[in-house]
């Protein structure tokens, strides 16, 4: 017996993210090096082409991607994971500023524990997992006070 599924009224997300476009930019940057398929390269690509496009170059930081019309720029808040990622993804000298503009902007202390908070709209308290992204960025850029 066949049931029909019933509509749950949800309505496709349209917005694009920059962390997402990072994520799927390492997997596919890597399986062009283990697979032959033309299609990895491009793809590659593309998402590192959206992500570029989300660098804001006179203030150092990425934005956090589009806003729900998939087009518009999401001024709304700056992620934490939008700044390290990016960087440790392609460590690209060009965008190491947002190492730096993330320390300068999403630093907190929260009782004895000192990194960063989740974004500039979630300042509650320290993330321990963007903590940990920021760690890994500032060992990985080796610029004199990151240590």
């Amino acid at each position: 017996m066949k049931t029909a599924l019933k509509s749950n009224k949800q309505a496709p997300l349209s917005y694009k993210p920059t962390d997402l476009n990072t994520d799927i930019h390492a997997p596919f940057t890597m399986l062009a090096t283990l697979d032959d398929a033309p299609t990895w390269t491009p793809r590659a690509a593309h998402a590192l082409a959206f992500v570029d496009a989300m660098w804001s170059a006179g203030k150092g930081f990425f934005w956090v991607g589009t806003g729900n019309d998939g087009v518009t720029l999401n001024k709304d808040f700056k992620a934490e994971d939008t700044q390290s990622w990016t960087w440790l993804a392609t460590l690209d000298a060009a965008h190491a500023g947002s190492i730096d503009w993330a320390v300068a902007n999403l630093a907190r202390t929260d009782g004895k524990y000192t990194g960063v908070c989740f974004s500039t709209a979630d300042k509650a308290g320290v993330w321990f997992e963007g903590t940990g992204h920021m760690a890994s960025a500032l060992l990985v850029r080796g610029d004199a006070g990151d240590a």
